[in-house]
């Protein structure tokens, strides 16, 4: 598959951004344990991993939230969905419609087609690493929502899907992320469209992006896209030269705000579209 020679490199990548083994931590905290998959969570609490899990599910969710006030901790346990290959259907971690505060720290989510989806309001992505997710790395809906100091690396591989997201959200702040290497598949037209974090409304800050991989004569990257009123500061967004695309594209109508980034490596309008006011560096 597309993502093992990727998946190996990631440990490197995972040792360079310092996040820390916890295993032999206590499990007081815990409210139940996750034994095995698919699992779903009906009681409120912390919901913990004890070792790693896999699956080899092509639809559905590993594990499903269905209650409000949930979090599941995976205590830097691999939740691995890598066996039902790039095609698959299959979430990492998801809730139901309309859930409220629901979190997940500390996982190592891999191999399906959204890491994590969370659908409702006041939800917390935290200290979290996805990789060789197919198509989004984090998918959050709703208003309230945190993301933040997770890495996002190797999104893509699905096939034809010609878009991949590393993290996607409707109204949230998302600070201190890490997201390297998107790389859709091409669609029908052989275009592929590579978006590091994409944001309805809310804050994007202190985000790390690069290796937004594109292709075909209509094909474009972009680092950081707002579609609606938000504020893009002190990202920064490295490309090799020559990338066609936006470090940083604004919601057009919608009141966008981009100051103090840095954006390295774009062709198009200086790195930066459709931001009310800007003042950035584009290199």
């Amino acid at each position: 598959m597309r993502h093992a020679a990727g998946l190996a490199a990631l440990a490197l990548i995972a040792v360079a951004v310092g996040t820390p083994a916890r295993a032999a931590e206590s499990y007081d905290n815990c409210t139940g344990f996750i034994d095995s998959l698919p699992a779903s969570i009906s009681t409120q609490g912390t919901w913990c991993l004890r070792h790693a899990l896999f699956t080899s599910q092509a639809t559905g969710a590993a594990i499903s939230i269905l209650t409000d006030n949930v979090s599941v901790d995976c205590n830097d346990y691999r939740l691995s969905g890598l066996g039902a290959g790039d095609a698959t259907e299959a979430v990492g971690i998801n809730t139901g419609p309309s859930r409220i505060s629901a979190a997940v720290r500390n996982c190592r989510v891999q191999g399906f087609k959204h890491g994590v989806v969370l659908h409702g309001s006041f939800h917390l992505v935290e200290d979290n690493r996805f990789e060789g997710n197919t198509q989004t790395g984090i998918l959050v809906s709703g208003a309230g929502a945190i993301i933040r100091r997770n890495l996002v690396a190797d999104t893509g591989g699905r096939p034809a899907a010609g878009v991949a997201h590393g993290i996607d959200a409707g109204q949230a702040r998302i600070h201190d992320n890490t997201v390297t290497g998107v790389s859709p598949m091409a669609n029908a037209d052989g275009d592929r469209f590579p978006v590091g974090i994409q944001l309805g409304q809310g804050v994007a800050q202190r985000n790390r992006i690069s290796g937004l991989v594109t292709a075909g004569s209509l094909g474009i990257a972009t680092g950081i896209r707002m579609t609606g009123s938000a504020v893009a500061r002190d990202n920064a967004v490295i490309q090799a030269s020559g990338t066609h695309g936006y470090g940083i594209r604004g919601g057009g109508a919608a009141v966008s705000i981009c100051r103090e980034n840095d954006l390295v490596g774009f062709l198009d309008d200086l790195g930066t579209i459709d931001c009310l006011a800007y003042a950035n560096t584009d290199l």
